[in-house]
């Protein structure tokens, strides 16, 4: 279901994809007062919700972690795989810490607690659009533990093939610093960190800075920003 176009939409669309009409009642009444934000297109299937996204281009989704016809983990892949600048929140109930890693693992930027209120899904989107990940406080900080340990481990069998140098490249580039601001940071030329950011990218199997970025935090090898 498409939402009516106006002559002043605010600059970043949503596609929520939820079977829940009162969750949905809920998030778009929230939305509705925001300046940032509105919704481009509801969903009820995953189905759907892929349609929507091609047809709408919307810079964030929103995937319920239970959707009538297809694993929202690989809703997320694909809605990832497929649209390289979309940014992916997904919302769950009962949330273990085994939910969370699958959907940072599938290419998820963020993790809302269902029970949440709707402004948190706001402060997930400002977050995420900072370069962050985004764990909702309502997320017991047990599983946040877990959740970092799980990281650290991730991290430490990637760095394996990483060379101190790049990681510290890595580092820089996930904080935003331009190549030129790397060099000077670290007294080496920028061609010499271009070659860095060429070899990590071959090495994690990305072919664009923001995909690299999304790569590092995706699989732990940069810290993770729980505000």
């Amino acid at each position: 279901m498409f939402e009516r176009k106006s002559r002043e939409l605010p600059p970043f669309g949503i596609v929520l994809i939820n079977s829940h009409p009162l969750y949905c009642e809920g998030v778009k009444a929230k939305l509705k007062r925001e300046q940032n934000y509105f919704i481009a297109a509801l969903a009820a299937s995953g189905e759907e919700g892929l349609a929507c996204v091609r047809d709408t281009s919307p810079s964030f989704v929103i995937v319920d972690s239970d959707l009538p016809d297809i694993d929202s983990t690989v809703l997320v892949r694909e809605l990832v795989c497929r649209n390289e600048n979309v940014l992916v929140l997904m919302t769950g109930e009962n949330v273990q810490v085994g939910n969370v890693a699958e959907a940072f693992e599938a290419g998820a930027s963020g993790f809302v607690g269902k029970m949440s209120k709707p402004c948190e899904l706001v402060r997930a989107m400002d977050t995420v659009l900072r370069g962050n990940l985004y764990l909702d406080d309502a997320i017991s900080h047990g599983i946040k533990r877990d959740f970092s340990i799980c990281k650290k481990v991730r991290r430490n069998l990637f760095c394996n093939s990483l060379t101190p140098r790049e990681h510290e490249v890595m580092q820089h580039l996930a904080t935003g610093l331009t190549v030129q601001e790397i060099a000077a940071e670290l007294f080496v030329s920028p061609r010499t960190v271009e070659n860095h950011r060429s070899n990590l990218m071959r090495k994690l199997g990305v072919k664009t800075p923001l995909g690299f970025i999304r790569f590092a935090y995706r699989h732990g090898l940069i810290d993770l920003d729980e505000n």
